[in-house]
C-alpha cells in the first residue's frame, strides 16, 4: 500500500486515473447553448473521442448539466441530460465510458473554460480578470 501511494505521489495523480480522460460536453464536443437539440459536433470532436477510445482510454464525459444547481435552475432531471448526451454521441457511433458532473481522477481534463496551472498564478489572474 505504501509503494502504491509513493507511486501515485511521484506521478502526481492516483493510480485509478490511469487510462481515464475527462472531456467536457458543452462547448467542447457540442456547441454551447443547445439543451436538447442536435447541432453538429464541433470540428474534430468525434474523431478525437474515438482516437482516445481506440488507444484504450476510458473516455468520461463531464458536464455541469448534471450539477444539482443547474438541474434546479432548469427544472430537469439528470436522466434527461444523460439520455440526451448518450443519444447525441450515439448518432456519431460513440458511446462514452461514463457521464458525470464530478471531477473524477484522470490523466487529463479537456474543458473550454480551463486554465492550465504551471506555477503561473499571476498569468492566470491576469487572463481571467482581463
Amino acid at each position: 500500500m505504501l509503494d502504491e501511494a509513493q507511486e501515485a505521489i511521484a506521478k502526481g495523480r492516483p493510480n485509478i486515473a490511469d487510462g481515464v480522460i475527462l472531456i467536457d460536453f458543452d462547448g467542447v464536443i457540442a456547441p454551447f447553448g443547445h439543451l436538447f437539440n442536435f447541432p453538429e459536433p464541433l470540428p474534430g470532436a468525434i474523431e478525437a473521442l474515438k482516437a482516445f477510445q481506440d488507444a484504450g482510454m476510458r473516455v468520461v464525459i463531464f458536464t455541469s448539466r448534471l450539477s444539482p444547481i443547474w438541474l434546479e435552475t432548469v427544472q430537469q432531471t439528470p436522466m434527461q441530460h444523460i439520455n440526451y448526451i448518450n443519444e447525441y454521441l450515439g448518432k456519431y457511433g460513440f458511446e462514452p465510458y461514463a457521464i458525470t458532473a464530478q471531477k473524477v481522477p484522470a490523466i487529463a481534463y479537456v474543458d473550454d473554460n480551463a486554465y492550465r496551472y504551471d506555477n503561473n498564478w499571476t498569468e492566470i489572474v491576469e487572463r481571467i480578470l482581463a
